[in-house]
């Protein structure tokens, strides 16, 4: 069975339903699909007395296969969002029901981003006892409940309306699933889903229709580990953002 990465939740306003991809994106390079669900909220205020808006971007079961081709370079879709300044600086609330090692699966994940740019990405600040979800200015990945048991993660970022600045993300694991870090047939591989998840914490957004062998095409499985290594599509798409 077949699980949707990431339908896109954007928030400005009171809007429920889809928003065209010119409003959110006008950056996508090819026809990678539109976002089948984007919604935007005002949230708040920040300090400084600036408007932000908050992104969840959720995994749902589908329908559809996985198909096996992808083009090139051109492959990949940017949200329209970014971060200011360099690295982000994340913390790890490691404790999940099966006791995998989500550390080393995540750093692990982060190092493969890492490794494609001179910028350094991400600082690793430890562990926490922290919970993701909630805007608190610490940007936390954890595992925990999540509304719908459809869902197998939750990317949630907070970013400016001006600006499009990022100012926080949070990521949540649904413990609905059993979690593996060994490509089992029977688990959600974790090193796997949390690669494509941190495309979204800094810009990158979900490919459908011909991108389907990038780490951001919107569809995973149990037992999946393609995602855990970047294509063409997904490596430019970072550069767009954040130079070589």
């Amino acid at each position: 069975m077949i699980k949707k990465i990431l339908v896109t939740l954007f928030v400005i306003g009171i809007m429920t339903s889809g928003v065209s991809a010119s409003k959110i994106d006008n950056q996508q390079k090819t026809d990678c699909g539109a976002d089948e669900n984007v919604h935007e909220e005002l949230v708040g205020m920040t300090h400084d007395g600036k408007d932000f808006i908050v992104k969840r971007v959720m995994e749902f079961k589908v329908k559809q296969q996985n198909p096996g081709s992808s083009p090139s370079t051109s492959c990949y879709k940017l949200m329209g969002v970014k971060w200011a300044s360099l690295p982000v600086t994340y913390s790890i609330n490691p404790s999940n029901p099966q006791n995998v090692d989500a550390v080393t699966a995540i750093n692990t994940g982060v190092g493969t981003w890492d490794e494609q740019t001179s910028k350094n990405l991400f600082a690793y600040s430890g562990t926490t006892s922290g919970q993701a979800g909630t805007y608190d200015g610490v940007n936390i990945i954890s595992f925990g409940s999540v509304a719908s048991s459809n869902t197998i993660a939750v990317t949630t970022t907070w970013y400016t309306r001006i600006g499009k600045r990022i100012l926080e993300t949070d990521m949540k694991f649904n413990t609905y699933y059993i979690w593996g870090t060994d490509g089992s047939s029977d688990k959600m591989d974790l090193q796997n889903i949390a690669t494509h998840e941190l495309g979204h914490t800094f810009g990158l957004s979900d490919l459908y229709n011909s991108c389907t062998s990038q780490t951001m095409y919107g569809y995973a499985d149990f037992g999946e580990t393609n995602k855990r290594t970047l294509e063409s599509g997904d490596i430019a798409g970072l550069r767009s953002l954040y130079g070589t």
